[in-house]
């Protein structure tokens, strides 16, 4: 809990049944997360020294750290489970000039020393996770995420009820998300680009499987109308291979079509495979819906990710850019009907496609997207203070002449004068990381300058949306919008309560104040 200091969060234990805290440790030393072993003793602490770097530091009989492991700011490490008998700690890392892919190794808390384990037998992509039996304590499989999920069993048993389940749902992926104690019973979802996920309970002895709830029931009794989504590569302005994922509209042949281009958040995320309730809401408005994986990604490596080291609004926001090119040089995408949506990175990636390059995009929606560097830099939340550094590595810093020079630049704010195509700016009042400043700026600039700009501001919501009635709002407002500059379909009807809530959350645009 940060209760006593917003940027650190000491131990306590909790008592489930009375809600006593017990504190175990008061953290003065940036320590960020504890690893307790099988037996539930905290064994290994991870610091943050103010360098971004990041130290494993082993507990010792005296009741002191030493630290045993370390990776520096532009590196990572996540610890997973101790092997069996609790001596060793298997670990992701990609330490080292050697190490361009994340890797499983196992860490020796005695003294420091890694073994490897494994890593993508492909050499494509970044280990991605490592799933363990609290039965046997051993490794059951390990998972890799390249245009699809592939997984990498230990467990042969394991593996078998797998692959059965996998045969009963082609062309789908399957996620384990919880096991009975003695692991002989499962429930697991089934999910798609065009499926629905569905939640299954599984016996493994009896080979039963019995479907329990899915999220969208109305949705899965349309899921022939829904649009596959295929992975695609194009290069960027460098040269540099990007991977995205492209939804064309099902039914309508793939030639001058609108486009909206929906780059992700972060940046230090990726897209994924799979159902994704934006691409098929605007591919059934006839769009075709680009998710890039610009460089900055995770997943593809640390070249990949560093690659977008100090590069906001240019060569990440090439990558983006290059993917409309490679898209109309193909006759799928009309240049004259080309829009980009997003949130927070995403919405900074809207901003920046507008602002940089102003004849490649016919309008743009906001979401939560910082338009200031400066701004953004400097409200960053406490509880993300050990993750500055990196941000500053990554970003830019101001406390150099050549940093403030990077992040001016690369701030929207600060080239509104070229921004030519409507703007829709969606915003919640009480965003902690994205603060209201960052859209109330923009469009003061944007209404300085006569130019076409909303604005939706929810006075309940933070970081994104998250109840019902205001997302309905959000995304109603934003296909209308999209529809006039692109010429797509839009549902204009809509429930009362969806109606009203979007007028109360739309803002006179003459009323908005930029904080200086």
């Amino acid at each position: 809990m940060n209760n006593r200091d917003p940027k650190w969060h000491d131990l306590y234990k909790l008592e489930i049944s009375s809600g006593k805290l017990t504190q175990i440790r008061e953290n003065k030393d940036r320590i960020t997360n504890w690893i307790f072993d099988w037996d539930e003793q905290p064994r290994i602490a991870m610091r943050t020294p103010e360098d971004g770097s990041t130290e494993f530091l082993a507990a010792s009989e005296n009741g002191k750290f030493n630290k045993i492991y370390a990776v520096s700011a532009l590196e990572s490490v996540y610890p997973y489970a101790f092997t069996k008998n609790n001596d060793q700690l298997y670990i992701e890392t990609n330490k080292g000039v050697e190490n361009n892919f994340i890797k499983l190794v196992l860490l020796d808390p005695a003294n420091g020393k890694t073994t490897d384990v494994e890593k993508d037998p492909m050499n494509r992509v970044d280990f991605r996770y490592a799933v363990f039996s609290d039965l046997s304590r051993e490794l059951i499989y390990t998972s890799y995420t390249d245009e699809k999920e592939r997984l990498y069993f230990r467990d042969k048993a394991f593996e078998a009820d797998y692959n059965l389940l996998k045969s009963k749902f082609t062309g789908t992926e399957i996620r384990v998300n919880s096991l009975t104690k003695d692991e002989r019973k499962w429930l697991f979802s089934v999910s798609g680009d065009t499926k629905v996920t569905t939640v299954y309970f599984f016996d493994r002895d009896s080979k039963k499987i019995i479907e329990q709830y899915t999220p969208r029931p109305k949705l899965k009794t349309y899921e022939a109308y829904l649009s596959p989504m295929e992975p695609i590569k194009y290069k960027s302005s460098d040269g540099m291979e990007i991977p995205a994922y492209l939804t064309l509209p099902k039914n309508v042949e793939p030639k001058k079509l609108p486009l909206l281009v929906f780059p992700h958040g972060g940046p230090w995320g990726r897209s994924y495979w799979g159902f994704n309730s934006y691409a098929q809401l605007f591919a059934n408005r006839g769009f075709a819906v680009l998710d890039p994986n610009f460089r900055g990604s995770t997943g593809y490596g640390k070249k990949f990710l560093d690659g977008g080291n100090l590069e906001w609004g240019k060569l990440m926001q090439d990558d983006i850019t290059w993917g409309v090119k490679h898209l109309v040089e193909q006759g799928i995408v009309d240049p004259k009907r080309v829009t980009i949506m997003g949130g927070s990175y995403g919405g900074y990636a809207t901003l920046a496609g507008l602002a940089f390059t102003p004849d490649v995009y016919a309008a743009g929606v906001d979401i939560v997207g910082p338009s200031n560097l400066f701004t953004l830099l400097n409200t960053i939340p406490p509880y993300w203070e050990a993750a500055r550094k990196v941000f500053e590595l990554r970003m830019g810093s101001e406390k150099t002449e050549e940093g403030k020079k990077l992040l001016k630049e690369a701030s929207p704010l600060f080239s509104a004068a070229k921004i030519k195509a409507p703007l829709l700016i969606i915003q919640g009042a009480n965003d902690p990381r994205v603060k209201k400043d960052e859209s109330d700026q923009i469009v003061s600039a944007l209404r300085d300058l006569n130019r076409t700009v909303q604005y939706i501001l929810a006075d309940d919501e933070g970081h994104g949306f998250d109840k019902p009635v205001n997302n309905m709002a959000m995304i109603a407002a934003s296909e209308k919008f999209l529809a006039q500059y692109a010429g797509t379909r839009y549902q204009e009807d809509m429930p009362a309560d969806v109606a009203n809530r979007l007028k109360e959350m739309t803002v006179d645009i003459k009323t908005v104040k930029a904080v200086k």
